[in-house]
């Protein structure tokens, strides 16, 4: 028996650990649909009378687009009976220490404004509860404003069909969103997009300032609004990485007013 656990807050269906062979003959692969690499692992909640064709632990970075053999399984005794159970967990991008990123200076994520910083780092509405979020800021702006990258990189990730929204948890897996990999490991995201409005695919290269899509309010949110944050693979945990914006001596604040006419 297998099953899988989400440890970021996108929803995606598109990393998975699959048995290629049979039950009595597990031969797994990780399958990576998204267009940059992941982090995988498994762990086993049972593990009777197992010969492994790996030592443990079980993990691996696998390359987008890529399916990749990663495990087999068989009785260590073959005269005995044997069972086990696992389960999966995969976040987006490869390991990286953040101490290696440094400073990171971001161009505006969209254009028009001035448009005024509702909740910025570690903020007590939303911020503060998840290490993915910590040094998030939400932007509100009216619906259909152009959303654009903060630097150079590649589209890994889209989702555009969500159209439902509310201050409920029950949407919060609801959020139109962009991921983005730049060249120094960190991933940008650009969530609450609106419905069909995301203008890029998966494997796109973008420059900074192309237009991603379009502000929205889906997902887990009260009104139109950008929800933007940096985040990066730190080893089996995605956090949200500290920045500045271009132009300013300090991370974004509460009440900032963000213009950008470019």
């Amino acid at each position: 028996m297998e099953s899988s656990r989400l440890v970021y807050t996108e929803k995606s269906n598109k990393i998975a650990v699959v048995n290629r062979g049979s039950r009595q003959r597990p031969v797994l692969y990780v399958v990576n649909q998204t267009a940059g690499p992941a982090q995988v692992w498994l762990e086993f909640t049972q593990q009777e009378n197992l010969r492994f064709s790996q030592p443990p632990p079980f993990e691996w970075v696998v390359p987008a687009f890529a399916e990749q053999f990663v495990l087999q399984l068989e009785p260590a005794q073959a005269q005995r009976s044997w069972a086990y159970e696992w389960t999966y967990f995969f976040i987006p991008g490869a390991p990286l220490h953040l101490e290696d990123i440094g400073q990171v200076e971001l161009g505006l994520p969209f254009r028009g404004g001035p448009f005024r910083i509702s909740q910025a780092f570690m903020g007590e509405a939303s911020h503060k509860q998840s290490r993915q979020s910590h040094f998030a800021v939400d932007i509100p702006m009216p619906d259909g404003t152009a959303i654009v990258a903060v630097d150079a990189g590649t589209v890994t990730e889209v989702e555009r069909d969500f159209s439902r929204s509310g201050w409920s948890e029950e949407y919060a897996d609801e959020a139109n969103y962009v991921r983005v990999l730049h060249a120094n490991g960190t991933m940008s995201v650009y969530a609450h997009l609106a419905p069909d409005r995301v203008e890029v695919v998966p494997g796109q290269n973008v420059r900074p300032g192309q237009v991603l899509g379009y502000s929205g309010g889906t997902g887990f949110s009260t009104g139109p609004h950008l929800h933007f944050v940096l985040q990066a693979n730190q080893g089996r945990e995605l956090v949200s990485v500290p920045f500045r914006f271009r132009g300013f001596l300090t991370e974004p604040r509460v009440g900032d007013q963000l213009e950008n006419q470019r």
